[in-house]
């Protein structure tokens, strides 16, 4: 089975039909609720991506250089985790 949105593999995983790669953060609740458990083991990398393009003028920009570090800072804190 295969599913495009994370909401939709996360509600698949609660209806019992399966496992899942998850971002961590799109699931915080569900984890909290125990409506989703993480599975054993250690976090799983995907081969899949998400890219901050800003356009070249605006690097430096201060607003975009704070949200720039904020959303490397989230990023190394959440994990994706494998959950059922």
């Amino acid at each position: 089975m295969q599913f495009e949105q994370f909401g939709t593999v996360a509600q698949a995983c609660m209806a019992g039909l399966g496992v899942a790669l998850l971002p961590q953060i799109l699931i915080a609740g569900e984890l909290q609720r125990g409506q989703l458990a993480p599975a054993p083991g250690k976090p799983m990398q995907s081969r899949s991506a998400y890219y901050l393009v800003v356009p070249h003028a605006k690097r430096g920009h201060p607003p975009v250089a704070s949200f720039r570090d904020w959303l490397r800072g989230q990023v190394e804190k959440e994990p994706a985790v494998l959950a059922w």
